[in-house]
């Protein structure tokens, strides 16, 4: 007669209880695993909107919008008013972190023979309003503007200013001292 032995039943209810205890142990951790998941996803988000926030309350004290003499007029009386650009799905106020590159901008559109700088304050602004392009917040150089800003609302004339020549002079000379030192200054 062969009948198993008691022992090995014991065993073989012992392995079961493992198997389960084991699979209770590993679906925990899987639980376990998905709540962290959930956990980063979220404080990816957070650090998502925290990074935009910080970045929103980092726009330069002063933009620069480079137009005619004609235009320059018309906008010193009724603001800049946000316009439709090539591949750009919203109408906007297109602003530069420097003068050169506001000039370049400008030259895309127009004859740069009569180019006028236009220096726009930040404070009045909705920064919620303004998207950024071809360059972030540089980290190694923070006195680095940026490049573009695209306005999505209107630009009242109160925060518009038109730059002399001088002032323009200016504000070329610190930055060729310092490459570092960026566009951004207050109304001089």
């Amino acid at each position: 007669m062969n009948e198993p032995l008691p022992d090995s039943q014991d065993t073989s209810v012992e392995l079961r209880i493992n198997q389960t205890e084991e699979l209770a142990s590993i679906h925990q951790m899987l639980a376990d695993l998905e709540d962290w998941a959930k956990q980063l996803a979220i404080e990816s988000r957070e650090a998502e909107d925290l990074h935009e926030k910080m970045y929103y309350s980092r726009l330069p004290e002063a933009l620069f919008h480079a137009t005619t003499q004609a235009n320059a007029k018309r906008i010193m009386l009724e603001g800049l008013q946000p316009h439709q650009l090539e591949y750009e799905p919203e109408s906007v106020v297109s602003l530069s972190g420097t003068i050169d590159f506001a000039r370049f901008c400008a030259s895309v559109t127009q004859d740069t023979d009569d180019l006028v700088i236009l220096e726009i304050t930040t404070q009045g602004l909705n920064r919620e309003q303004a998207k950024s392009f071809l360059q972030l917040p540089n980290k190694i150089k923070p006195g680095e503007p940026l490049h573009e800003v695209h306005y999505l609302e209107p630009i009242s004339s109160d925060y518009i200013y038109e730059l002399t020549v001088e002032q323009i002079q200016k504000i070329e000379a610190k930055k060729s001292k310092n490459p570092i030192i960026s566009d951004r200054v207050t109304h001089i």
